[in-house]
């Protein structure tokens, strides 16, 4: 599966400014090459963890400008509504769970996305829906999250 062409949240982690400053994202990961670990499994969790916090941002109602409350009361009301909808008819690709089986990651060992195919929830995330405001949903887990998942591969690797 290839990210180009998709609207994506990026985390790219091997800086060399900080790599000798304890408690940073280079450091960690030198630590973790010392003890024999691997980078793709990090970021490969780092991947995993966003698309998890991007379903729960989008079933969440979380994403700014929040979703009518019409849709939710239409959400209300079960799946079997939505059985043979159309998006067109008020629903979302939320809705439809189309939207959410769209979000995916890709790893390397470098650097992982998040992120959904080029249409319509990318036009949302870019902001190039027409008259309507940019609603960012992407998520990529904080730096501490990142840094203990970091601490957690080092151990590991040193078992």
């Amino acid at each position: 599966m290839g990210m180009n062409k998709m609207a994506v949240v990026e985390f790219k982690g091997l800086g060399r400014a900080s790599q000798n400053k304890p408690g940073t994202f280079p450091y960690m990961l030198r630590q973790l090459i010392k003890k024999g670990g691997n980078f793709k499994d990090v970021f490969e969790d780092i991947g995993r963890t966003g698309v998890t916090l991007t379903t729960e941002k989008l079933l969440g109602n979380k994403v700014r400008p929040k979703t009518s409350q019409g849709t939710l009361d239409a959400r209300r009301q079960g799946r079997r509504r939505f059985k043979g909808a159309r998006v067109g008819n008020g629903l979302t690709l939320v809705d439809t769970g189309v939207g959410l089986r769209q979000v995916s990651y890709r790893a390397t060992s470098s650097s992982v996305e998040v992120g959904v195919p080029d249409g319509y929830m990318a036009y949302h995330q870019e902001g190039r829906v027409p008259n309507a405001r940019r609603r960012m949903f992407l998520m990529l887990p904080n730096r501490k999250y990142i840094l203990d998942l970091v601490g957690i591969h080092i151990k590991k690797a040193m078992r």
